[in-house]
């Protein structure tokens, strides 16, 4: 059981990295839905949610080129996106959102991603979900190794990831799908010798150190490259917007409702993945 619950914990590593960081990445109820529904588009969270698909096939593609087992890369690939479902996604979204946001906030937030730079910003973020954009993000990596930006610059990024904490999220997030999917792997396994909570601790714990310094470097350069035509002073304005009540509030919520479209494509994948990692083939059952 043990090393096929390793296989599963690589399985779903994978999905973190063909989903990457895009998840950064606000009367009376009619009116009140239409503002949510109208945040959600000018946000780019809309956009985002809609390209998941696209983005875990161009990881995907890129990640196979230097892969040491492309068979697996590619297959993973293919039951995360066939597991995925837009219209259940947006629904998670706006359900939660709906609940917990204040109106207030939205107010406030709208006006902000109608002013020009919210609207610059905004398209910059949605733009970088785009797969098309893939080689050109690779190609900016390659080249700011060898002529990386100014140290005032990349300490500016820094504040931003601080002022967002995505790494720190996304981490958290995975952890709850591990922790979710041991469990999950007991009840599709019965029969197999059961591991101590200590042991299933430890490998949670090794995934997460692993992955940590993965995730880290790849937000750095993903913000890197996806705020490179701003300026340091735009740059200042957009962190001092994401500081502000609302702005802190939205990034929240944001993260919560990507951690429960995650739990949703785990569940929906969980299954074919398990029936993967046990070397059958799984089932292809398409997404609606």
């Amino acid at each position: 059981m043990e090393s096929q619950l390793k296989k599963c914990f690589y399985l779903l590593s994978l999905c973190f990295v063909f989903i990457g960081i895009h998840v950064l990445a606000y009367s009376a109820v009619d009116d009140y839905q239409e503002k949510l529904n109208k945040l959600v588009r000018l946000s780019g969270l809309e956009d985002t949610i809609n390209s998941i698909p696209d983005q875990i096939a161009a990881q995907a593609r890129q990640r196979i080129i230097n892969s040491e087992q492309p068979d697996i890369d590619r297959n993973t690939a293919r039951l995360i996106i066939t597991s995925f479902s837009q219209k259940r996604a947006r629904a998670i979204a706006l359900k939660y959102l709906m609940i917990l946001t204040e109106e207030e906030s939205i107010d406030e937030l709208l006006n902000w991603y109608k002013t020009k730079l919210g609207r610059r910003i905004s398209a910059a973020e949605v733009k970088f979900n785009d797969p098309t954009e893939q080689e050109k993000f690779f190609l900016y990596t390659q080249r700011i190794n060898t002529n990386p930006p100014s140290t005032g610059r990349i300490m500016l990024i820094q504040r931003l990831e601080g002022t967002t904490n995505t790494t720190e999220k996304t981490l958290s997030i995975l952890k709850i799908l591990i922790e979710r999917m041991t469990k999950s792997f007991a009840e599709f396994e019965p029969s197999q010798p059961s591991i101590s909570e200590e042991k299933i601790d430890k490998m949670v714990q090794e995934q997460i150190t692993m992955l940590e310094s993965v995730f880290k470097n790849q937000i750095t350069y993903s913000l890197l490259y996806i705020y490179r035509d701003f300026t340091d002073d735009e740059m200042e304005q957009y962190i001092n917007f994401l500081n502000t009540k609302a702005g802190q509030r939205y990034g929240v919520l944001t993260s919560k409702v990507t951690g429960l479209i995650m739990v949703d494509v785990f569940n929906q994948a969980s299954p074919k993945l398990f029936e993967y990692a046990k070397g059958k083939r799984p089932s292809r059952t398409p997404h609606k």
